[in-house]
């Protein structure tokens, strides 16, 4: 039996060493009493009887008693693998919960991260070649998923789109980074759309009652504003300013 495989588990399961070495104990045995278990983990018999008693109160087994001494173990019945697979099953969920929970916390922990540990950073950006010098930043920086909201034709008065394309999008794709987009309707974007799911792309359309000067890139805890009209460009590395504005992303897009 792969005594080692049933101890890990043990320890999986909440037990210590010394219980998960007892639980293996009783499994080896076919037949085990207080002596041999005492004998083969080095221990009193105190420490066994009082190592049992956790393991039963735990649901690995059942002591049974004597009638007449109510003290002295007639029998130990360990539990079904059936039961101790139960509990894997049972530890595997509610860890998946933990997970989600801890995955739903993360833009409040990784904000109180950055607050204690990291100045925010505000660089500006002017003209069509620090443009494209900020495309390529972002492309080192990019690893996870990347927001994009706002109007483009401006954007594409200043810069080229083609070397957009190029430059920034295809080099994305490449590295499976997910984007989504939320913008006014336009005709290069649109053509672009038929080819977006095997680039890693989304894209919605804004209503065009709704007003929205410049355009705004979010990933991770960068944001970038984009001024085509000036042209400029502001870019903030604040965990708490990248969650605001992910958020208010994240609502438009739900209602698209």
């Amino acid at each position: 039996m792969p005594s080692n495989l049933i101890s890990q588990i043990g320890l999986d399961l909440g037990l210590d060493k010394f219980h998960s070495e007892l639980y293996c104990e009783l499994l080896e045995l076919e037949e085990p009493t207080i002596a041999d278990l005492s004998r083969n983990l080095g221990v009193y018999r105190l420490k066994i009887y009082q190592g049992l008693e956790h393991l039963e109160k735990e649901d690995f087994l059942e002591m049974v008693k004597t009638s007449l001494n109510e003290d002295k173990i007639s029998q130990i019945r360990l539990k079904s693998p059936g039961a101790i697979m139960a509990k894997l099953r049972h530890k595997k969920l509610e860890m998946e919960r933990r997970t989600r929970d801890f995955e739903e916390l993360m833009p409040e922990l990784l904000g109180k991260y950055y607050q204690k540990n990291r100045e925010p950073e505000v660089k500006i950006y002017t003209g069509k070649n620090q443009f494209y010098q900020l495309f390529n930043e972002t492309l080192i920086e990019l690893n996870d998923e990347i927001l994009i909201l706002g109007e483009h034709e401006d954007f594409y008065n200043i810069v080229d789109f083609d070397y957009y394309y190029q430059n920034w999008c295809i080099p994305r794709a490449k590295k499976k980074i997910p984007v989504k987009v939320l913008v006014y309707k336009h005709q290069q974007l649109a053509e672009l759309d038929k080819i977006s799911a095997k680039e890693y792309r989304e894209i919605k359309w804004l209503p065009e009652n709704l007003k929205v000067p410049g355009s705004m890139w979010v990933y991770g805890a960068k944001v970038i504003f984009w001024n085509s009209t000036l042209p400029k460009a502001i870019y903030i590395d604040d965990i708490l300013v990248a969650n605001f504005c992910r958020s208010m992303f994240v609502n438009i897009w739900e209602t698209r």
